[in-house]
């Protein structure tokens, strides 16, 4: 028996052995035996190996100069497909497209709420840092009962309290770790993007859907972790999000472009005006105002000019006498065949600035010659030496940069041509 040694001494027959009557007593009288020391707890795991080769660059962008916009974008962009959730994995590239952003959207399975949280209740963190944000957002969903937080970093005031947009996700959607800081690629938790992708990738490399980082960190004694957020498969889904469709102040119909892209149901794009149509873009209407085109409004763009009979800008009467000659000298020695004078004097006519009337090539050379008229209006026409011509300087104002090059192979130390007004 387990409990002879509690039998006391009259108990104990002749040959040592105790009665089945004691037996029973003791069963029912005795403490059972103290378990077995099984010694001191054992050590924790150690933390899991990482994968040394995997590198996440530091982000060129100086981190406290870039706004959060793109991230309530991405919210904004989410919330038009039908997911209630959206955020941007700071990869991005350029494509036939233009260029695209990867966006994780949360389905409605990982959802978990959302809620107006007022600034104070977060600790006050700027729209604009990012970090403060999300570790803000995480730790009041934590404090709430919900698996994690993330902000919309959308914001508004409501009877005078400041509130930051804060969406939480199920439990049964996600897994929180902690994760040494080789797995992220040795990051700065400053460095909002290298946290983002560092948190993406390891995602991607450990078969879950989604990741980002909660961007609270700590040493247990081995070493920095980062916290981060894992979505189990079938939580998410992910797209190349072109820009244009983050963006709703641009690419839309009548909108200039998103860095020359438009949003996917525009058809048009106007190269020049850098706007995009759904339908083709009205033709621009005919220059009007200049020597030879039609009257702007019954009027002309020059004082020389006047709105004749067929609502036609024409030239005012001149006299031989209305004549200037400009002088060109060498531009550079490198360029000795061009030539130029950038401060011709301005001519007038009845106190107004001259326009011209024709060019002679007086110089002796056969030019291409060039001008651009105060106005910034340029002209460029190849005339023979001893030529006139009036198009394409017709209406010009004789003021402003004339310039020329000489053909063939002898250059004079000036040329000179001859202007009439």
């Amino acid at each position: 028996m387990a409990f002879t040694a509690c039998a006391p001494a009259d108990s104990v027959d002749d040959d040592g052995r105790v009665s089945e009557a004691q037996q029973f007593a003791q069963c029912e009288t005795c403490e059972p035996p103290p378990p077995p020391d099984d010694g001191p707890p054992p050590p924790p795991p150690p933390p899991p190996a990482c994968s040394q080769t995997y590198s996440n660059p530091a982000s060129p962008t100086p981190w406290a100069s870039t706004p959060s916009t793109a991230h309530s974008q991405a919210h904004d962009y989410a919330l038009r497909e039908g997911y209630p959730m959206g955020f941007w994995n700071y990869h991005q590239a350029t494509y036939d497209q233009g260029p695209v952003r990867g966006t994780f959207l949360i389905t409605e399975a990982a959802y978990a709420g959302w809620e107006d949280v007022p600034s104070s209740a977060l600790g006050n963190p700027s729209v604009n840092d990012i970090p403060s944000m999300m570790r803000a957002a995480h730790s009041y969903a934590i404090s709430h009962g919900y698996a994690a937080g993330m902000p919309t970093f959308h914001y508004a005031t409501y009877n005078g309290v400041p509130v930051k947009g804060i969406v939480f996700f199920q439990a049964g959607a996600v897994e929180f770790r902690d994760l040494p800081a080789c797995e992220l690629g040795y990051p700065n938790v400053n460095d909002y993007g290298q946290m983002f992708r560092g948190a993406n990738d390891y995602a991607v490399r450990n078969g879950y859907g989604a990741a980002f980082p909660t961007f609270h960190y700590a040493n247990y004694g081995q070493g920095t972790v980062y916290g981060l957020i894992l979505f189990r498969p079938g939580m998410t889904a992910w797209r190349d999000v072109r820009v244009a469709d983050y963006d709703t102040s641009c690419g839309g119909n009548n909108q200039h472009a998103c860095r020359r892209q438009c949003d996917e149901a525009m058809s048009y794009y106007d190269f020049w005006a850098d706007v995009c149509y759904t339908t083709p873009p009205p033709p621009p209407p005919p220059p009007c105002g200049d020597y030879n085109e039609q009257c702007c409004n019954g009027g002309c763009n020059h004082s020389t000019l006047f709105c004749g009979a067929s609502n036609t800008c024409e030239q005012y009467p001149y006299s031989s006498s209305n004549t200037v000659y400009v002088s060109l000298a060498p531009a550079n020695p490198q360029t000795p065949f061009r030539y130029e004078n950038n401060n011709v004097p301005n001519p007038a006519l009845n106190g107004t600035e001259a326009a011209v009337a024709w060019v002679e090539n007086t110089s002796g050379y056969n030019l291409n010659l060039r001008h651009t008229d105060r106005f910034g209006n340029t002209a460029v026409l190849a005339i023979d030496a001893g030529k006139t011509a009036a198009v394409p300087f017709t209406g010009l104002t004789v003021s402003g940069g004339w310039g020329a090059d000489v053909g063939g192979s002898s250059f004079p130390l000036s040329i000179t041509f001859k202007v009439r007004y």
